[in-house]
C-alpha cells in the first residue's frame, strides 16, 4: 500500500443507518490516540478528535484509510457513562473495530468479554477482528482455556450470547486471541452487513 493511499481519509459508522441505532449519540469533541496496522503489518499511530460518542462507540476524524473490520486501539478521556471499565482512570483504553468506511471519519464498535468464572480475571472491552454469524475471533489481554465458556455482549446493544473458547493463542503481533463459537445466539445481520 502506498503512503499516499495510506494517508487518504476514511469514514466508518458503527450503525447501518440512523434508524437502526440502538443508543443515542451525543456530540462530544475529545482528543483520542489511535493505533492500528497497515495490511503489511507496519504499525501506525495518530492523534485525532471524536465528533460524537455513545455507550457502544464513537466517531473519529482520521487522516489514514481505515478498512471495515480493521482493529484499532483507542486511548481517550471518555466520560464515565460511556465506559465499561477503567472508570477512575484519566484515559480510557479500548480495542474497537471500524464498521463502515468513507472520507475523513471512522466509526468504531466496542465489545465486552465476561469470564464465567472469576480466576482473577475481569470483564474487558475488546474488538472482534473476524466476525461471523456463528462465532468470532477476538483480542484479549487475559488467559483463557480451550473449552471455557464466556459471555460476549455488544455494549449498548441487544446482542448477548454465551460462547465456547475453541482456541486460545498469541498472534504474530504478540496479542492474545480467542476463537469463539456462539452458543445461544447468532450474530445479527446488522453487525455482519457491509
Amino acid at each position: 500500500m502506498s503512503a499516499e493511499s495510506r494517508d487518504r481519509g476514511s469514514r466508518a459508522d458503527w450503525g447501518t443507518g440512523h434508524e437502526r441505532r440502538r443508543e443515542l449519540r451525543m456530540a462530544l469533541s475529545l482528543p483520542v490516540r489511535i493505533q492500528g496496522q497497515y495490511p503489511d503489518g507496519q504499525p501506525w499511530e495518530e492523534m485525532a478528535t471524536t465528533s460524537d460518542a455513545s455507550f457502544g462507540g464513537a466517531s473519529l476524524g482520521l487522516r489514514r484509510l481505515v478498512l471495515r473490520g480493521q482493529a484499532l486501539h483507542l486511548s481517550l478521556p471518555l466520560p464515565k457513562r460511556f465506559r465499561t471499565h477503567e472508570f477512575s482512570a484519566p484515559s480510557y483504553r479500548v480495542y474497537a473495530v471500524a464498521a463502515r468506511c468513507g472520507p475523513a471519519l471512522a466509526g468504531v464498535f466496542f465489545f465486552v468479554l465476561k469470564p464465567s468464572s472469576d480466576g482473577g480475571r475481569k470483564e474487558e472491552s475488546t474488538v472482534a477482528d473476524n466476525l461471523g454469524a456463528g462465532g468470532a475471533r477476538v483480542k484479549t489481554t487475559q488467559p483463557f482455556a480451550q473449552g471455557e465458556i464466556i459471555e460476549v455482549e455488544e455494549p449498548g446493544g441487544a446482542f448477548r450470547t454465551r460462547a465456547s473458547v475453541r482456541n486460545a493463542y498469541v498472534g504474530p503481533d504478540a496479542v492474545g486471541r480467542l476463537n469463539l463459537m456462539f452458543l445461544d445466539e447468532t450474530a445479527p445481520d446488522r453487525l455482519l452487513s457491509n
